[in-house]
């Protein structure tokens, strides 16, 4: 339900500043330095917002479930290894 938006830059992150003030409602959205976090209670087949946001940015996006990028995180210090 909680999904992550990985931004490919600045200009992917401006694409999103005007959807933050619209109503999502049962979704929400927010807007981190790099990425963007949709909160998608009935799931993200059911959200409005998921589309809307894929819309807005195109290939400039790559979306993934929170708890998959938990296990991303634990991947990236083996990685650098």
């Amino acid at each position: 339900r909680l999904l992550v938006a990985a931004l490919a830059d600045d200009a992917a992150r401006a694409l999103v500043q005007p959807l933050l003030p619209q109503d999502w409602t049962p979704d929400a959205l927010a807007l981190g330095a790099c990425v963007a976090y949709m909160w998608c209670p009935a799931g993200y087949t059911e959200s409005r917002l998921v589309p809307a946001l894929g819309k807005a940015l195109g290939d400039a996006v790559t979306t993934r479930t929170w708890t998959t990028m938990l296990k991303l995180d634990a991947l990236a210090p083996a990685i650098s290894d």
